[in-house]
């Protein structure tokens, strides 16, 4: 029985939820795992010992690292791999709550051979752990690699992958958010063979004060950013990411959305100074056409490339 290694990271999740995720890992049926947890945020870190000292004390599957210093979670879990011994790499997040059989269904696919990445569905709960209404879509594999190519549908706590393929491609790179689809297109690049198990067995937990809901801009605009890295490598090999680069992407992603913001409120104001619905109609219809052509030529350029460059050239590529 091969060891399995989860990486977690904790920022500011409540206390019962971090509880309720770690029974869930320690109730696994797949016995052999080691649990590496990473507790992100210094401010926070004595109210946090005191809820993972209990579970260190009656469990030696759990190692705690502390950051001095809020590094996020691309090099949190880069930080938590280093240590690890597991032959394979799971993902958990801090707040949610894993199916008991979630590690040995996984386990069981990818010990056959023929697949180097598992990952499953999944089902909402609040924060309450009510059922949202929702579901996950089901992709075979090669419709999940296709579709990798132009969105993210791939849920990150749900992943189980090959160590030695993590180990290839460098891990995660340094971006605030959507870290794991530059993971995924550049695993995608080294021939990786993904398979999605068509179960949920994960409870996905929805957080009003979530980083998602939080930063929905900054996460549209690292996305477009991250696919542009993809197009690059396919086209070049290899692409100019950098920390520098992506702070002056999404410099100038602020000041044109601030530019547009700024424009329509003062539409805006002019149309209820004048009294007139029809100039609003009218010159805010215009302007937020123009906004949606800036977003599509900017933000949605992955779908022109995409048919330019179609699926057969591309999977030749990978």
């Amino acid at each position: 029985m091969e060891k399995v290694s989860i990486l977690m990271s904790i920022y500011n999740e409540k206390e019962n939820e971090v509880r309720q995720s770690l029974y869930s890992l320690l109730n696994q049926t797949y016995r052999n795992i080691e649990i590496i947890i990473v507790v992100d945020n210094p401010t926070e870190n004595d109210k946090y010992k005191k809820i993972l000292e209990s579970f260190l004390f009656e469990n030696k599957k759990i190692k705690v690292l502390y950051n001095e210093l809020n590094i996020g979670l691309a090099m949190s879990m880069n930080k938590a791999f280093n240590i690890s011994q597991g032959k394979y790499i799971a993902r958990m997040d801090a707040d949610d709550v894993a199916d008991a059989n979630r590690i040995e269904k996984e386990v069981s696919i990818i010990e056959n051979g023929k697949y180097d990445f598992i990952c499953t569905g999944f089902e909402y709960i609040d924060e309450n752990n009510n059922q949202i209404p929702g579901t996950y879509i089901h992709y075979t594999p090669d419709t999940l690699k296709r579709t990798l190519i132009t969105t993210n549908c791939i849920h990150h706590p749900t992943v189980l992958m090959k160590r030695s393929l993590f180990k290839k491609v460098g891990g995660y790179r340094n971006f605030p958010c959507s870290q794991d689809y530059d993971l995924w297109l550049r695993l995608l690049e080294s021939k990786c063979n993904f398979y999605m198990i068509n179960e949920p067995l994960l409870k996905y937990r929805i957080r009003t004060d979530s980083t998602t809901n939080r930063n929905r801009f900054l996460q549209a605009c690292t996305l477009y950013y991250i696919s542009q890295l993809f197009y690059q490598r396919i086209k070049f090999k290899n692409d100019d990411y950098s920390i520098e680069n992506y702070d002056i992407f999404i410099k100038i992603c602020h000041e044109k959305y601030r530019f547009h913001r700024k424009n329509i409120k003062h539409i805006q104001r002019i149309q209820k100074k004048l009294g007139f619905s029809l100039f609003l109609d009218v010159i805010l219809r215009c302007y937020l056409f123009l906004i949606s052509k800036f977003i599509r030529d900017n933000y949605l350029l992955k779908y022109k490339v995409k048919k330019s460059l179609s699926y057969r050239n591309i999977k030749e590529s990978i």
